[in-house]
């Protein structure tokens, strides 16, 4: 394991910009989601599949996320809440607002009020343009009580 660590990590440094690179160190660093590395692999995973638009590797960290996260803590303390920001936006921008949700939900954990409030106006807009208005109220009364 340690070898195939550092191995990945020094073509990691040679090749920062290879998604099956930072795939395969990710998959390696998945094995122990209580370290620090991990999150450093999901962290440039998700930056990759936001400059990418990349919504199937998406999917898959954000799916990794939930399972590895032994508690909303951890989740918290883990992964800053502009992450799960950008996870929302690409999942969004493929219509999968049932994930954006889920990740609205990690990301409202952090309690980033400026963050939170945007995520928020980001789901408005979503239920809104999609004609859903249940789930616009919903949004739409969580943004009115977090105003200063």
């Amino acid at each position: 394991f340690e070898k195939a660590r550092t191995q990945l990590t020094l073509m990691n440094q040679l090749y920062p910009d290879s998604p099956d690179v930072m795939e395969q160190r990710y998959h390696i660093e998945k094995l122990y989601p209580s370290e620090k590395y991990y999150w450093v692999c999901a962290r440039e995973l998700v930056n990759y599949s936001v400059a990418h638009n990349d919504y199937v590797r998406m999917g898959r960290v954000f799916a990794d996320i939930q399972q590895n996260a032994s508690s909303k803590q951890q989740a918290k303390r883990s992964l800053e809440p502009e992450y799960y920001h950008k996870m929302m936006a690409v999942f969004i921008a493929h219509n999968d607002l049932n994930k954006a949700e889920k990740a609205f939900l990690f990301l409202e954990l952090a309690g980033n009020i400026d963050i939170i409030k945007d995520a928020c106006q980001l789901l408005i807009h979503e239920f809104k343009t999609r004609k859903i208005k249940s789930k616009e109220q919903q949004y739409l009364m969580l943004f009115e009580r977090i105003l200063p």
